[in-house]
């Protein structure tokens, strides 16, 4: 998850569908946070597959569509034990290492392992129902080459940044990145794509980067393809949802000499 900081005041943050939020408190915060959950889940079906998972490393919790993670997981973690499922979503983000130069990349192999655990502790079984809660475990604490792209994974950015090294700090300074930003616009406007800016009562839902030279590596990742299957992906989710909000894109291309990840 990339926050574009262009000064240590001034941060653009992005959230969708799977909302992360800072737990700087005791971890009895989840026994509310269930109990909210489950009158939310009586009260409105789509919180029905919803669940909390902490990242106690970071201090993180994430509300997680479960079936939504499952369906995405299931080429890689899923193919053998549930063949029923279909695979015609996106599995993964693009990783990218965080290199001197930002490189393409494979699936990082704790992100398999995390991500295969959680899929079978999260399943219904012999009728109980599914985990209101649970806690992400490792032998070792997470360090930032895991618990970064972790979040990109749960929060379905369709690019996932992988620290070089548990110690970096300084992160794609002085690279031109392609910055993605989808708004919903509250008068209701119809679906448009606006490089400039959009509209002053525009509110800002998911917002995220990729190296613009990327691109020449990985057709997936050119703006027209990226814009493209964001807009498919959320304009589906909010006409579900019976949102009457239009969605605003935005593409602009960005060089900064601080980001914070």
């Amino acid at each position: 998850m990339v926050q574009l900081q262009t000064n240590p005041g001034s941060r653009c943050v992005s959230s969708r569908h799977r909302a992360r939020i800072p737990a700087k408190h005791p971890l009895n915060v989840i026994l509310p946070m269930e109990g909210t959950l489950t009158r939310a889940s009586q009260a409105v079906p789509a919180f029905e597959d919803v669940i909390i998972l902490q990242e106690p490393t970071s201090d993180q919790l994430f509300f997680v569509n479960f079936v939504l993670l499952e369906d995405r997981s299931a080429h890689t973690l899923c193919s053998e034990d549930c063949p029923q499922r279909h695979c015609d979503t996106e599995p993964w983000p693009t990783f990218v290492h965080l290199l001197e130069v930002p490189t393409l990349m494979g699936t990082p192999t704790q992100i398999v392992s995390i991500l295969r655990e959680l899929c079978a502790r999260g399943k219904k079984c012999a009728g109980l129902p599914r985990p209101l809660a649970l806690t992400i475990t490792e032998r070792q604490p997470l360090d930032i080459t895991v618990s970064i792209p972790l979040a990109a994974v749960l929060l379905e950015y369709p690019v996932a940044y992988v620290p070089a090294n548990a110690d970096q700090t300084a992160f794609l300074a002085g690279v031109r990145l392609d910055v993605y930003d989808f708004a919903l616009s509250l008068s209701g406007n119809p679906d448009r794509h606006d490089a400039e800016g959009g509209s002053g009562d525009a509110c800002t839902i998911f917002k995220f980067s990729c190296p613009s030279h990327l691109a020449g590596e990985d057709a997936a990742l050119l703006p027209a393809r990226v814009l493209e299957r964001m807009q498919s992906r959320l304009g589906a989710r909010l006409n579900a949802a019976g949102c009457q909000c239009g969605l605003v894109v935005r593409h602009t291309t960005e060089t900064h000499d601080r980001l914070s990840l």
